[in-house]
């Protein structure tokens, strides 16, 4: 068990160190970053990054709308604090109380994939997406489609893929009858369903992934310690983009977030203090809620 942590806990840390390296070159001229700080007494801030040089065209509708929600560390209260990523019950638990935003998606950062193909293997970078965040960015298909809701409900029961446009025309060669046929990744196979638009990378990718999965897909492809982001509190591994509803700006996203958040986190510590009150759980998992 300890060595699954230590694991766990170096690889969060490696993925935290990628992203705030990649956040250093946002793709959006003009990005809002909405921060969350989670926990009780929880606070939120916003920042504006403007980027004068663009590495590639972003090809969603109204980029500039856009907001990247992340926690921050409670203990930095430094306007520069990094984001740091969200659990994935969380992310969910959010969606359902978001009552500000048009679309609320989650994305992980990037994954260092094995593709097999006939006897051969090769490394293909992927990512995984919750099934509103091609809706939220506001992308169509070049070919075929994306994420159902209806594929994304249960865990492990949506092998689909969708396809860079590059990988589609470098590694498959812009082969027309794509949609259909089968992707091994990390020995297990996924259908391709679409492809994506030929000049996006992703939220955050300097290079863009080769392919996009499921969130709910993540067992089968990222390593053992990691394999219950799912359903596990304390393992942040997901950053949110949100499109505000029309005459919702930055600030008012920011008020209303930070209500819901102080809200929720409350809630969640009087539900463990119930169950400790009941002998449900270990007193320590109220002091995490409290701290």
């Amino acid at each position: 068990m300890e060595k699954h942590s230590s694991l766990s806990d170096g690889f969060l840390a490696d993925i935290r160190f990628g992203f705030r390296s990649l956040r250093r070159s946002p793709i959006f001229s003009a990005f809002a970053i909405l921060t969350l700080a989670l926990g009780i007494g929880a606070t939120t801030t916003v920042f504006t990054l403007v980027n004068t040089i663009l590495i590639h065209p972003f090809p969603a509708r109204d980029p500039s709308h856009l907001l990247s929600i992340g926690a921050t560390d409670l203990k930095d209260q430094k306007q520069s604090a990094s984001l740091l990523p969200v659990s994935y019950p969380n992310l969910k638990d959010y969606q359902l109380r978001n009552t500000t935003f048009s679309g609320f998606a989650g994305y992980s950062p990037p994954l260092v994939l094995t593709l097999a193909q006939n006897t051969e293997s090769e490394r293909f970078f992927g990512q995984l997406v919750t099934s509103e965040y091609w809706e939220t960015l506001g992308l169509t298909p070049v070919k075929g489609r994306f994420f159902l809701p209806a594929e994304t409900s249960s865990s492990s029961q949506a092998p689909v893929a969708v396809l860079s446009y590059n990988a589609w025309k470098i590694r498959f060669s812009s082969d027309p009858g794509i949609i259909g046929k089968s992707l091994k990744l990390n020995q297990s196979q996924f259908t391709i369903i679409g492809v994506a638009p030929e000049s996006f990378l992703g939220v955050s990718a300097i290079f863009g992934p080769d392919v996009w999965l499921p969130a709910t897909m993540a067992k089968q492809v990222l390593p053992p310690p990691m394999q219950d982001v799912l359903i596990n509190r304390e393992k942040p591994f997901f950053d949110i983009v949100g499109r505000p509803k029309p005459g919702i700006d930055q600030h008012q996203a920011e008020a209303n977030l930070q209500t819901e958040i102080k809200i929720y986190t409350l809630e969640n510590a009087n539900r463990a203090l119930q169950d400790l009150k009941h002998s449900r759980i270990q007193g320590a998992g109220v002091l995490r809620v409290s701290n």
